[in-house]
């Protein structure tokens, strides 16, 4: 596949504009360009220098010191490639080094908030102290963010002359996130992105506090996930295009490419939850395996040249509920080659868009409703998924499923990604259900985030053309609804960002996904009442630079400010 680069605009006259150089007298929150906005901040006059040698420590020994160790010398590879610097991990501070110390220290923080943080800069040097290992990576992600945006274009030797004499201003920061669950999905099916952008974006959520990345692997329009005991999954269903040419439509993660996201993510405390869409959305698997469909119409039929969805032949298709002896075990034996791979415990399972139809027309599904008892599809649609979410439970793993299934029901202790109406939210909550918001019309990514976005669309008569979701409303966006209780409101565990790619190639996939998905990192991290829109403007403008060094083609036309 052909990578497409953005060259970078960095102005020399900003380049230390992410410093505070600027007197103590002026300050304000906002000169520094940390975002997620952090809880609390208080600066403090004075400025600790950064030496050519630093050494990073780690103190007050714990049980995860070989997890902060990893994150000092990620930290380290970062000012080593960016500047020049040479660094350290452990030991002895030694005279002419600055320091940087690491903690962790749970019995500090009363809320006991997973990945909570304090970082400190004073004239004894850098203090970073988490909650647990994963808020001392946070901290080390503010500290990243205050220091020049030129350093994230690493391996670049042209600047590193600029970085003879670092600064950073004394200030005391404590900071926790707001909701557990802060998502990003990205849809590999439609098209399919490198293993090296996927990284990059993994690097862009971890800068953002961002800590789940949800993986869309399955579709109708093609099949990405490698599943060695039945292979012509990828094999026919990874190609819906034209095999002749290298397109964005075809290919496959190998388990091992997609292990390696995986262990990529973890690093980063980062969660990975794959996609595995049913009962909708498998024209691919049927294409590849037909006997696990309904006897209701014409097979599936290979694109011609240049067809780029198994779905133009014959209609949207779903998997037998009918056949469950034979479905259900074939799906879980798919799920126990992805149980080897996705090891956080959650698997997504689709849920959304079934085909009406299909079952409504297959011997076997009606019969099977008929002996159930059941009133409609809907519910025979919540008996099939909590058959496999209660098998996967029986294993240790949790399922999430879009919200479209919930009028027949919600399967015991599934999380409910509520996606279409703002009533879905409510729904899932009132039925006990953890919720994930993830409402279209204000956070979906490929929504057109301004007018010039939404002509783009027309060319592809997209029907969401119309809906407009800018960096601004995105920033808006309240996750839990009004009028809940306490216990209810706490029943709202985050948001997530989808990206569907069926017009999205990677040249315009930075375009979609940035600067909106940095709008998204901050709802999801900070407070309601501590969000400000002019903040973030003011702070955006500083990290455009950063996204700028690394390459990132973010769209500028849904806001422009320029760095002061």
């Amino acid at each position: 596949m052909k990578r497409a680069f953005y060259k970078p605009r960095l102005v020399t006259g900003v380049i230390f504009s992410l410093l505070f150089f600027c007197p103590p007298a002026i300050y304000a929150f906002e000169d520094v360009p940390i975002i997620p906005r952090c809880k609390s901040l208080e600066l403090h006059e004075g400025f600790y220098p950064l030496q050519q040698q630093i050494r990073i420590s780690i103190t007050g020994g714990t049980s995860s010191e070989d997890q902060l160790k990893a994150n000092a010398e990620r930290f380290a590879v970062f000012l080593r490639k960016g500047a020049g610097l040479k660094v350290a991990v452990g030991g002895e501070g030694k005279a002419g080094e600055s320091e940087v110390k690491l903690r962790m220290a749970p019995d500090m923080f009363e809320s006991k908030v997973a990945g909570a943080y304090r970082l400190s800069v004073d004239q004894e040097g850098i203090h970073i102290i988490g909650a647990d290992a994963q808020g001392v990576f946070y901290g080390l992600q503010s500290l990243k963010q205050m220091l020049p945006a030129a350093i994230f274009h690493q391996d670049d030797a042209v600047h590193r002359n600029a970085f003879s004499d670092l600064r950073i201003g004394f200030v005391k920061i404590e900071d926790a996130p707001r909701f557990k669950w802060r998502g990003f999905m990205l849809d590999s099916c439609r098209h399919i992105q490198t293993i090296d952008k996927i990284k990059q974006y993994i690097d862009l959520m971890a800068l953002y506090k961002m800590n789940v990345f949800h993986w869309h692997l399955t579709e109708d329009e093609a099949w990405r996930a490698e599943i060695k005991k039945y292979p012509k999954l990828t094999s026919i269903g990874g190609y819906p295009g034209d095999r002749s040419k290298e397109e964005e439509f075809n290919g496959y993660y190998t388990q091992e490419q997609m292990r390696e996201i995986v262990a990529y993510a973890h690093e980063r405390y980062i969660k990975v939850v794959p996609e595995f869409d049913i009962p909708g959305h498998v024209n691919a698997l049927l294409m590849a395996y037909p006997e696990y469909g309904c006897n209701d119409g014409a097979p599936l039929k290979m694109g011609e040249p240049g067809m780029r969805s198994f779905s133009s032949a014959a209609g949207r298709r779903a998997i037998c509920a009918g056949k469950h002896e034979t479905t259900i075990p074939f799906i879980m034996e798919v799920f126990d080659e992805l149980q080897t791979i996705f090891t956080d415990g959650l698997f997504h399972v689709g849920g959304d868009e079934r085909p009406h139809g299909n079952w409504e027309k297959c011997t076997h599904c009606v019969a099977l409703r008929d002996k159930l008892k059941l009133e409609d599809e809907h519910h025979l649609q919540n008996w099939f998924l909590n058959e496999v979410s209660e098998r996967l439970r029986k294993r240790g793993i949790r399922s999430i499923a879009w919200a479209e299934h919930i009028q027949g029901g919600v399967p015991e202790g599934q999380i409910v990604q509520a996606w279409n109406k703002p009533s879905e939210a409510l729904q899932g909550i009132r039925a006990g259900r953890e919720v994930i918001n993830s409402y279209n019309r204000k956070i979906y990514l490929d929504y057109p985030a301004n007018n010039a976005n939404a002509e783009e669309l027309n060319k592809h008569n997209r029907r969401y053309r119309s809906r407009l979701v800018s960096a601004k409303s995105i920033y808006a966006f309240e996750p839990v609804p009004g009028s809940l209780t306490l216990e209810e409101r706490a029943r709202v565990i985050g948001v997530e960002a989808p990206v569907w790619t069926e017009d999205i190639r990677m040249d315009r996939l930075d375009r979609k996904v940035f600067p909106r998905l940095i709008s998204v990192a901050e709802v999801a991290w900070t407070d309601e009442k501590r969000k400000n829109w002019e903040s973030f403007q003011h702070r955006f403008a500083k990290h455009a630079q950063i996204i700028e060094a690394l390459y990132i083609a973010y769209d500028r036309s849904d806001f422009i400010i320029e760095a002061k």
